[in-house]
């Protein structure tokens, strides 16, 4: 049975991203945070340690005390992990070691097996109400996330419910093919034989095309296929290559100029525009009617956002008075 496709943003990252907001990287050498009420200071001092260390490399003065002075009144053992959660110390120290590292070399770039994604573990199963990620438990191999949406009934509240994603393997048992689109974003076909429904699962068992990986009708993942090979769908294909319209083989995805009579053969720089021609992606302030025409996004006012940066941009006055963004 023919795949059903529909695209919507991986949970990865999102969990990630709840985690590591709560501090930078351990400092090399220095235990794990063996209590929750230890982890705070540990955090504030990894990520400040971290961002210091960039802000010496560009010759740029670090003010210490008021990077510590933001973020201890920002965090709590609380905020790191919920008294209703589980907290795992080894998962903690990792996670600032491996920030740390990360600010220290200038970077936000987060990969999505992060340690941070496994600080705590909720209680709460996939598809229950939650209020924020930690509420949620884990899956063994990925990540969870409380995904909220607008409440249609009252005006500025939420519902949310927990959703897990985890990375499967070769041979392995899926529901999603996914293919990573930038930090904190990744795009995803739901493969559901004998169901008609496009709604994203509380359980996501995702095959990246990234590892060589996407999740057949048979909801088995296996090896993307190579130019040249049979295919029924594009998200068969190996990366930068798509199935042809005409004959169904993977071939090589078409350059700017190139036409696109199905719509999904251009090259990552570029989109299939109205007249079924390969565009070159528009930038930054520039009018779009589909994300798919951005460098970055579509934002909400059909105005192209620039794409998300993993550098951490550090200036002098940054670094004189720190912030956390």
């Amino acid at each position: 049975m023919r795949p059903i496709a529909t695209v919507h943003t991986s949970l990865f990252l999102v969990s990630v991203a709840v985690s590591t907001a709560c501090g930078g990287g351990d400092a090399p050498g220095q235990a794990n945070p063996g209590q929750l009420s230890q982890a705070p200071d540990l955090a504030v001092s990894a990520y400040c340690a971290g961002y210091g260390s960039c802000c010496a490399s560009k010759g740029f003065a670090f003010d210490t005390a008021s990077c510590t002075s933001l973020l201890r009144s920002q965090f709590s053992a609380e905020t790191i992990c919920p008294s209703s959660g589980v907290y795992d110390p080894q998962a903690a120290g990792d996670c600032f070691r491996e920030m740390q590292a990360t600010f220290a070399a200038c970077s936000r770039d987060v990969p999505s097996d992060s340690p941070c994604a496994r600080v705590c573990n909720g209680p709460k199963a996939p598809g229950t109400t939650c209020t924020r990620s930690t509420d949620c438990t884990l899956p063994a191999n990925g990540t969870a996330a409380c995904v909220t949406v607008p409440s249609s009934t009252t005006s500025g509240t939420t519902t949310g419910t927990c959703v897990t994603e985890a990375r499967v393997k070769a041979g392995e048992h899926c529901n999603e093919t996914c293919s990573d689109a930038g930090p904190g974003n990744s795009t995803c076909i739901i493969v559901s034989p004998g169901s008609t429904t496009t709604t994203p699962p509380s359980e996501a068992l995702a095959c990246f095309t990234n590892e060589g990986l996407y999740c057949a009708s048979d909801q088995t993942c296996k090896p993307t296929l190579g130019l040249g090979t049979a295919c029924s769908s594009s998200s068969v294909c190996v990366t930068d290559a798509h199935c042809n319209q005409s004959t169904s083989v993977c071939v090589e995805n078409a350059a700017v100029g190139s036409a696109c009579p199905a719509g999904n053969e251009c090259s990552s720089d570029a989109y299939c525009a109205s007249d079924h021609t390969c565009t070159s992606k528009k930038a930054a302030g520039e009018a779009c009617a589909s994300y798919t025409e951005c460098q970055g996004a579509c934002g909400t006012d059909s105005i192209c956002n620039a794409p998300i940066s993993t550098a951490l941009d550090v200036t002098a006055a940054s670094c004189a008075s720190p912030s956390v963004n």
